[in-house]
């Protein structure tokens, strides 16, 4: 029943019951990710394009922000609990500060099962993923995957799913990464999300010119195609 959304210019949209409300950021930054863990908000993001690619972080304890960090040499795309991930770097908050992990590459998203069990995952021309098993980022053979990766879904007793540029869709299995014989879509796929007996992917043409379109890619056992209706203005 509730939802927190943000974007340009340090907007925040929080949607409780029905009843939404403003809770901007005091910062002309884009906010890229968002995060919300009981009475506390995270909410990252930067500049980009602006000539210093630079990071900041804001927290929401239910009463007021406070940033946490202004100025860092990195744009940050997404958090996820207490990680920030972006350009060449991921920060982890312990609590008091900012513990920081120099990563070789663009990482937009990160999401794990557990402390010790986390997935990042990004790119830019090719894919990277790396797993945290709680003291390290390892890299992951990503043979096969060979576009960027833009989203990755994993939960407590769930699998990993992945998301990427130019239609991927992988399911990471013993044998390496699971996937289609041919992508379903050439467009690019941005989140992917496990629900119920079903994976979601969304993405759409969003770098193409003219009037952009969005495409959902569903799997599950059945093979059913859900009827899609739009929602009401």
């Amino acid at each position: 029943g509730a939802w927190t959304a943000v974007g340009e210019a340090g907007i925040v949209l929080h949607e409780s019951d029905g009843v939404r409300s403003r809770m901007d950021v005091p910062t002309d930054a884009t906010l890229f990710g968002v995060w919300v863990d009981g009475d506390t908000t995270w909410a990252v993001g930067g500049f980009v394009g602006s000539g210093e690619n630079q990071g900041e972080i804001w927290r929401h304890d239910g009463n007021v922000w406070e940033q946490i960090a202004a100025e860092l040499p990195h744009v940050l795309f997404k958090v996820w609990e207490n990680w920030f991930v972006g350009q060449d770097i991921a920060y982890h908050w312990n609590g008091e500060t900012l513990d920081e992990y120099d990563i070789d590459g663009r990482i937009l998203t990160m999401r794990g099962s557990s402390a010790d069990d986390a997935w990042a995952v990004g790119g830019l021309v090719g894919p990277i993923v790396l797993h945290w098993d709680g003291s390290t980022f390892n890299e992951v053979d990503t043979t096969g995957l060979g576009q960027a990766i833009n989203g990755v879904y994993t939960d407590p007793g769930e699998e990993v799913w992945l998301a990427g540029n130019y239609g991927v869709t992988a399911l990471w299995t013993e044998e390496g990464w699971e996937q289609p014989d041919l992508p379903l879509t050439v467009d690019h796929l941005h989140a992917v999300w496990r629900h119920g007996d079903a994976t979601w992917w969304v993405g759409g043409d969003l770098f193409n010119a003219g009037d952009n379109h969005g495409t959902i890619i569903r799997y599950s056992e059945d093979g059913q195609v859900p009827t899609i209706t739009d929602c009401a203005e």
